[in-house]
């Protein structure tokens, strides 16, 4: 028995490889496929080695578009334009199986992070591009050989920003650096100023609290609501001033932090490296310690005004006591 499968009613059935990059060849845009040549489905088979380099180029072609000036698809095929005085690049993104046979693009991403994830974004984008240009000078102008040259391209691309950082002037990032250092002290200097605020004014407050109850006469009632207006005063510390203060100390650790990780590897920065290490380390973790006396202060300052005011109202509080256990006991008796 003979069976006939229409396969345009499958559309994303693909008998080859070919017909499969045919379709999605500058970005995966099904959900669900089929590829019979290879048996391979949106979830088997993604190890497939034709897959792993389909997945590799479709970085490079992203990488490629980013950098481009300039890039259309016309009848279903890409370029990309390029353009620098006195020099343009057109490049045909055309590929197909015989590529990827022996593609091996496994740092695309890498690259792309090396570019667009730290400083000089804007030059390490140029020197980039100017090296790509580089290596179609008098070549012909195929994306496949852009495939088969990426270990130069990425060789000549180090090179030439190693050969940048040595010859660049530093004058303006570490103006800028010392700019940001400068308003992380500033941040810091903030936060020490809220803190020796705290401090005289936490005690300042308890002790008119404590001016406030009765002495000569005590009164319960009125010390017992000044106390609890004390622990009021203590919540709201806790729960907004001191919080605010820690965050502002996490938010400049941070902000250090990314910064070192930014500059560690520019040696003509190793002493705002170093001054941002001691700004961490010294002045910020006094800050941290401080923050935490001022928490132990006014636990104890606390502590005292419940003894305080527990001594000048004993008497009540003895009376109101032994009334509670009359009561209780009375309950049980009965």
């Amino acid at each position: 028995m003979t069976v006939f499968c229409n396969l345009g009613l499958f559309p994303n059935y693909f008998e080859n490889f070919s017909e499969f990059i045919e379709k999605e060849k500058y970005e995966l845009t099904l959900e669900k496929y089929y590829i019979h040549q290879y048996r391979i489905t949106e979830k088997e088979h993604q190890d497939h080695y034709l897959m792993q380099s389909y997945f590799q180029n479709l970085h490079l072609i992203g990488l490629v578009k980013e950098l481009a000036d300039h890039s259309n698809i016309t009848a279903g095929k890409l370029k990309v334009y390029f353009h620098r005085v006195g020099n343009s690049l057109i490049l045909p993104i055309e590929y197909g199986v015989s590529e990827l046979e022996n593609l091996t693009l496994d740092d695309v991403k890498e690259m792309r992070e090396d570019i667009f994830g730290g400083i000089h974004k804007s030059e390490r984008s140029k020197l980039f591009v100017n090296e790509l240009m580089n290596i179609f000078t008098n070549k012909e102008k195929k994306y496949s050989f852009l495939i088969e040259n990426w270990s130069l391209l990425k060789e000549n691309y180090y090179s030439s920003f190693e050969s940048y950082l040595e010859g660049f002037s530093f004058e303006k990032i570490k103006t800028s650096s010392l700019q940001y250092f400068q308003e992380l002290n500033d941040k810091i200097h903030e936060t020490i100023r809220k803190v020796s605020n705290y401090i005289f004014g936490i005690p300042i407050a308890f002790l008119f609290l404590i001016s406030r109850l009765e002495f000569s006469e005590p009164s319960a009632v009125k010390n017992f609501s000044l106390l609890g207006i004390g622990y009021l005063f203590i919540l709201l510390i806790y729960k907004i001033f001191f919080k605010s203060i820690e965050e502002s100390l996490d938010s400049i650790k941070n902000d250090i932090n990314r910064y070192e990780s930014k500059i560690k590897h520019i040696s003509s920065l190793s002493q705002i490296h170093t001054e941002l290490k001691q700004l961490k380390n010294n002045t910020l973790e006094n800050q941290y310690n401080k923050l935490k006396t001022l928490r132990w202060v006014t636990f104890f300052i606390a502590l005292g005004l419940t003894s305080l005011v527990f001594y000048l109202s004993w008497n009540s509080v003895a009376r109101v006591w032994d009334a509670f256990i009359f009561f209780i006991q009375s309950f049980i008796q009965r």
